[in-house]
């Protein structure tokens, strides 16, 4: 059956798939497997669309070089991270003059990139028609969770209408 979903959800069922390898049942697995099957085709469809401005590529470069001089790193050479999961940096006030000159230098391609990303987000939220292969809610275990029906909500007969 078609159901309006948005693509967020799509990727939300995706990330989620693993929760519902405990189900147990053989139709059960037949639908959730049909669905997480076109689901991912679906989510590779949605990656492929994400933007990419060809320019920020030069700028990814030269942060990662900005990031490898003024990074604090360990005796081994590795980045060490802050508490936030960010990398430490050694002099803050050095990073920052180069880091706004790297941003000035890519002003085009940063602005470019971030609208993008903008319309991306916006595409994401949309809702379009998708074609679940559904099942009937008898085919659930009693076991099911909370976080597995989440995943499922789309998947059972009778909850879209």
């Amino acid at each position: 059956m078609k159901v309006m979903i948005t693509r967020t959800r799509v990727m939300q069922i995706v990330a989620g798939a693993a929760a519902l390898k405990t189900l147990t049942g053989i139709k059960l697995a037949y639908a959730v497997s049909k669905n997480i099957t076109a689901l991912r085709r679906e989510q590779d469809t949605i990656k492929d669309a994400m933007p990419k401005v060809k320019e920020l590529e030069n700028y990814n470069e030269e942060y990662g070089l900005l990031l490898d001089q003024e990074a604090r790193k360990d005796e081994n050479g590795n980045f060490i991270p802050t508490g936030s999961g960010n990398v430490a940096i050694a002099n803050y006030t050095n990073y920052t003059e180069k880091l706004k000159t790297l941003e000035k230098k890519y002003a085009k391609p940063l602005k470019e990139q971030t609208k993008a990303n903008e319309d991306f987000d916006k595409f994401l939220k949309e809702p379009f028609e998708f074609e679940f292969f559904q099942f009937e809610e008898t085919y659930l275990p009693e076991t099911v969770t909370v976080e597995q029906m989440d995943l499922l909500a789309e998947m059972i007969k009778g909850t879209n209408e």
